[in-house]
């Protein structure tokens, strides 16, 4: 075989390589971690302040996974003045998998069973109000 034939056979194989490059990159779905981007933009300084009263605390609830359930549980001097909060669970993979719940501390825990779920990495923020103060603390987390 002589240079012109192998030539055209790595030409033909580059221009099918970046057609099927195209193609998946056409058929891949590309979803926002929320939908509402701008909003949640236009409102970021409010977003940072409830950053810094969370970090601003001597204390954290935290979210933890043991066997089939799925653990919220705040500090007892936070769940005293606990008023309201929502921990949103955003699937960055699918956003249909997204579920929002609503806090309703017993013993400042909240139990949520982890069939809920489907299993893999969740994006969770946990948004609440204590003391008529805002707060919010995310974290990544790989329900199993």
């Amino acid at each position: 075989m002589n240079w012109g034939y192998r030539i055209t056979i790595a030409f033909i194989v580059f221009a099918s390589f970046i057609g099927y490059i195209v193609f998946k990159a056409s058929t891949t779905k590309n979803e926002l971690v929320d939908s509402n981007y701008y909003e949640q933009e236009m409102k970021y300084q409010s977003v940072m302040n409830e950053k810094q009263n969370t970090a601003d605390l001597k204390e954290k609830p935290e979210i933890t996974q043991h066997g089939e359930n799925i653990i919220i549980s705040f500090p007892e001097a936070l769940s005293k003045d606990f008023e309201n909060g929502e921990c949103i669970f955003l699937r960055p993979s699918d956003s249909k998998l997204d579920r929002s719940v609503k806090l309703n501390l017993i013993n400042g825990n909240q139990i949520l069973a982890a069939s809920q779920f489907s299993k893999g990495l969740y994006s969770i923020k946990l948004k609440w109000k204590m003391s008529s103060k805002n707060y919010v603390e995310e974290k990544n987390m790989i329900i199993l």
